[in-house]
């Protein structure tokens, strides 16, 4: 029930016993959702939807709080080229707008690159879940298990519940001191 509710704050719904916090860096605004149940028998759940760095997720560059000797314990489940993916989801659209077109000026060549350059949207958004923290759910815990399989079923059900979100990009890291 957690992860569901947990995709509400796309939405700017908040859930019952939850509470977000927007947060603004730069001219990006990153929302968290937070929630437990009252008993406390139930972990926290972490939702943070930001503009994401690629070479970090698939670890192309080690950043300083991740362990290096556990980068081969991520899994990743999906990485396609994000040009793929648009052109996968854009092409047939796109070809069928460019051929509409009398003037080649309102051509599209690369709907990525226009996406990109355009204030109206960005290309993608990263959107990283956690369960827990570093104290009940970090390396070592009673619960890291738990918060390794409650992500897998996560990211694997994605899609299905998400048919309008497509992913490009998806990675468990457990190389730093949660799983997320």
């Amino acid at each position: 029930a957690l992860l569901i509710e947990a995709e509400k704050i796309a939405q700017n719904q908040t859930p019952k016993n939850s509470c977000t916090t927007e947060i603004k860096c730069g001219n990006e605004r990153r929302r968290y959702l937070t929630m437990s149940e009252v008993n406390g028998k139930t972990l926290s759940i972490s939702f943070r939807i930001d503009e994401g760095v690629i070479e970090h997720n698939n670890r192309i560059f080690i950043a300083k709080n991740v362990d290096g000797e556990r980068v081969q314990d991520n899994i990743t489940y999906c990485r396609q080229d994000i040009r793929e993916k648009y052109d996968e989801l854009f092409g047939q659209a796109l070809a069928e707008y460019n051929a509409r077109q009398k003037q080649s000026s309102r051509r599209i060549p690369d709907y990525y690159e226009h996406l990109k350059k355009s204030s109206k949207g960005k290309p993608y958004y990263e959107i990283v879940v956690q369960f827990g923290d570093m104290e009940s759910c970090g390396q070592g815990s009673g619960k890291w298990e738990e918060a390794k399989l409650m992500l897998d079923d996560y990211i694997r059900s994605f899609e299905k519940r998400n048919p309008n979100l497509k992913v490009f990009n998806a990675v468990m890291h457990l190389d730093e001191s949660t799983p997320h």
